[in-house]
């Protein structure tokens, strides 16, 4: 807000009467205008929310989405809008006062919009005239006050400025102090539209029927009637017929007790019963339009009209993800476009806020089917690996401008007559066993099983970062625990028995992460192999998924070791040197940093193309193939270990290598190299870490 506006503002706070009717302008035409909300926002919570089972889920789950729906702010650069986690934005919407987490904030402004359709958060300013801070504001305690333009004249702005009213303490607030969230109103310029007006009907109704059955109840279940009797009765006789029918039916334990009738008397009931009312039907009516207001499923808060469906599980699902495109996705982006106009431009031009829907549950099936298209794509050969990487939202890679395409297939201009093809191609199926494969034929085999293994590089490199990340997270916070529990000044014995049962217990969570990971890959490379022949494949036989299955474990359990390690060598240190509990605790968070980077690209690196030999090993094997060759490719970083494998031929029932052998090279000034082989028998590539070696059928 500018000076003079601030200026303006401020006249128009002090010339402002104290008359509350709604519409009355004060000051002189193309003045403000006091306006108030002619909705009873005290009203909609008492008799709607509070009261209505019904309204109060509806209004619930769309508040509780706020879990799912991540907040992220993004600074734009030469190279785009990139995520920024630690900005002063990220942290106040993360916090925004000391009383409310993020979670609180987006759940309270969503329970807010859906009763009331407003909400207002006062923007809480240092002295440098910064936003450190956001505080609820209650539509019920809020005036606003409106510009009113005189005739042929524009108004730039509908809003001057807010009053909060308190007891008979009012705050007069700047237009530019408040962010005022809103459902638009047919007929306010200025107020949202609340929701549960449109529902008030349906909830009185729904209401009233639930006290009916209450009544009902609480009554003993006697429906309304009357006694009809010969004869003449008078008032005291009427009197005491009917109060010893009420005792005698009074209470629960006297709700079933017959009801014997003299001679000439007759009972009369004078209400419907619950069946002529078709009472299941009316609730129904009333469930499902209520429902309808607030756009939620009535299966996902357990009405009865949606669990009537007869796949209640399979509809579920299917209204989870209805529910979160067509209600929650436009509810959160209205939030953000409101955040976007209001509060981000307080920290710069070149700032926005978004919200980051990938990790909502209901929407990972979309997810899946993306990657299955995307890769369908690649494997038909019209997609770039580039470009899908790209729609998938991973990083770029080098050598992805490229397209996975049979290598027996040729592009050819319509009317064009297909060459003859070249002795570099690949043999097909029939030739496999007879013809022998060229140079040129070798390295584009390499190219194809590289790629694939690259492209799921990103992916493996980040489920490592995120699981060291939170290794370093835990252990920090056990050792905090430790620190506070412990007298001692360095905890260190019951941190490392603590950190120790924790690295234990978490290797199961990366096997957990890692299983599919390396599923997905094996199969990726044996459908590139079997693909190019036209040979079916299964990753489901009991010998592939053994292999999983095991080398998973064996996996695991070196990482764990090596993070166990790691540990011990820290908390030793600690104990030689004395260490503060601080102290201890970067050295856990720069050797887990390391993790996240150094220890992340080797995983990555090397597994990748492990799962992608023992891949391809497996589909050579379908393929008919008896031996196979190790392919080391020629580009100037490879090793003398490997180069010394280059063209070493073995059975695939074989191992090129066993644990404890010793492979060595002569360097260029005659000394020998050796590298023992102490991680597992050398079933295939790789031989080492960050090794890219693959192997090749042999063809003769």
């Amino acid at each position: 807000m500018g000076f003079i506006d601030r200026l303006r503002t401020a006249a128009l706070v002090l010339i402002g009467r104290e008359k509350a009717i709604i519409g009355l302008p004060f000051g002189s035409d193309g003045g403000t205008t006091k306006e108030y909300s002619d909705t009873d926002f005290e009203k909609l919570s008492k008799d709607g929310y509070e009261h209505n089972a019904v309204i109060y889920a509806c209004v619930n789950e769309l508040a509780s989405s706020a879990s799912e729906a991540q907040l992220i702010v993004e600074q734009r650069t030469r190279d785009g809008w990139e995520e920024r986690p630690d900005h002063p934005l990220k942290q106040l919407l993360d916090k925004p006062n000391p009383e409310m987490s993020g979670y609180e904030f987006l759940f309270q402004l969503t329970m807010y919009d859906g009763i009331a359709g407003n909400m207002f958060y006062e923007k809480e300013r240092s002295k440098a005239s910064r936003v450190v801070g956001l505080w609820p504001m209650w539509p019920q305690r809020v005036q606003i006050l409106s510009t009113e333009s005189k005739p042929r004249e524009r108004v730039k702005r509908t809003v001057a400025g807010y009053k909060w009213i308190s007891g008979g303490d009012s705050v007069q607030l700047p237009v530019d102090d408040v962010i005022h969230f809103k459902r638009p109103h047919p007929r306010k310029k200025v107020w949202g539209f609340p929701p549960l007006v449109a529902a008030a009907r349906e909830g009185d109704t729904d209401n009233s029927a639930t006290d009916f059955v209450n009544s009902f109840f609480t009554n003993a279940g006697i429906p309304f009637g009357m006694f009809k009797v010969e004869g003449f009765i008078d008032q005291p006789e009427r009197e005491r017929i009917e109060g010893a029918y009420m005792e005698m039916h009074s209470g629960k334990a006297r709700w079933h007790k017959p009801l014997i009738l003299g001679s000439g008397t007759e009972w009369i009931s004078m209400a419907d019963s619950f069946k002529d009312m078709d009472f299941p039907n009316l609730r129904e009516i009333t469930e499902s339009r209520i429902c309808m207001v607030y756009q939620v499923h009535p299966i996902i808060i357990g009405a009865y009209v949606g669990l009537k469906e007869q796949d209640t599980r399979a509809g579920s699902h299917e209204a989870r993800k209805g529910f979160w495109l067509e209600t929650l996705m436009p509810h959160y982006r209205r939030i953000q476009d409101c955040l976007n106009l209001y509060l981000a431009p307080e920290f710069g031009r070149d700032i926005r806020v978004r919200f980051d829907f990938s990790g909502v549950k209901a929407l990972q099936e979309e997810a899946s089917k993306l990657w299955e298209r995307v890769n369908a794509a690649v494997e038909k050969g019209w997609l770039l690996v580039s470009e899908a990487r790209s729609i998938a939202g991973l990083d770029e890679a080098e050598g992805t401008d490229v397209f996975l395409r049979p290598l027996m297939i040729q592009a050819v201009v319509p009317g064009q007559e297909a060459e003859p093809v070249e002795p570099t191609e690949l043999p097909g199926a029939k030739e496999l066993k007879s013809a022998s494969w060229s140079d040129e034929a070798k390295e584009l085999w390499y190219r194809r099983i590289d790629i694939t293994a690259r492209a799921w590089e990103p992916i493996f490199r980040r489920k490592a970062r995120q699981l060291f990340q939170e290794e370093k997270d835990e252990l920090v916070k056990i050792l905090k625990k430790e620190g506070k529990a412990s007298k001692q000044a360095t905890p260190y014995q019951t941190f490392l028995d603590a950190g120790l049962t924790y690295l234990i217990v978490n290797k199961d969570g990366w096997r957990q992460a890692f299983l599919p990971l390396f599923t997905g890959l094996l199969g990726a490379q044996m459908e590139n192999v079997l693909a190019a022949y036209g040979i079916s494949w299964d990753i489901e036989r009991p010998e592939v998924q053994q292999w999983i299955d095991s080398y998973t474990i064996k996996f695991t359990a070196t990482i764990g070791n090596t993070s166990e390690a790691a540990i011990r060598s820290i908390v030793a240190q600690a104990q030689a040197g004395g260490w503060p509990v601080t102290k201890t605790r970067e050295a856990i968070m720069d050797t887990w940093g390391g993790f996240s980077k150094e220890r992340a690209d080797m995983i990555a690196r090397t597994e990748t193309m492990r799962s992608s030999n023992y891949g391809t090993r497996q589909a050579w094997k379908d393929a008919g193939v008896e031996r196979v060759s190790w392919y080391t490719h020629f580009d100037g970083r490879q090793c003398g270990w490997c180069e010394e494998m280059h063209g070493k031929i073995i059975s695939v029932t074989e191992t090129y290598a066993s644990l404890g052998d010793e492979i060595t090279y002569q360097t260029e000034d005659g000394s020998i190299k050796g590298l023992k082989v102490t991680y597992s028998d050398v079933e295939s590539p790789p031989l080492h870490v960050f090794c890219r070696c693959i192997e090749l059928a042999v063809v003769e």
